[in-house]
């Protein structure tokens, strides 16, 4: 424990941080468990697919395809769900 001197003149007991608490760290190692896996996600899905939409013919990565399309869903669900309220 510390002792820390207020602006009232008072003394108060500040407890000092000993790290950190056991949430940070679960959210920590959940972090780090879900960069791993969409790395090896990415890195497996890095083949070269074409995709046409609209008038447009372009050749891009499968995973960034998946990633556009889960994004753009995103977007769409997140105005429908705007105009419904």
């Amino acid at each position: 424990m510390q002792e820390i001197e207020s602006d009232s003149g008072q003394v108060q007991e500040a407890e000092e941080s000993g790290g950190l608490g056991p949430a940070a760290i679960g959210r920590g190692v959940v972090t780090l468990v879900l960069i791993v896996l969409t790395t090896i996600f990415a890195l497996q899905n890095s083949a070269s697919t074409e995709v046409s939409f609209l008038v447009w013919d372009f050749s891009l990565s499968l995973i960034l395809v998946m990633f556009l399309s889960a994004a753009a869903g995103i977007a769409i669900w997140g105005l429908v769900r705007r105009l419904l309220r």
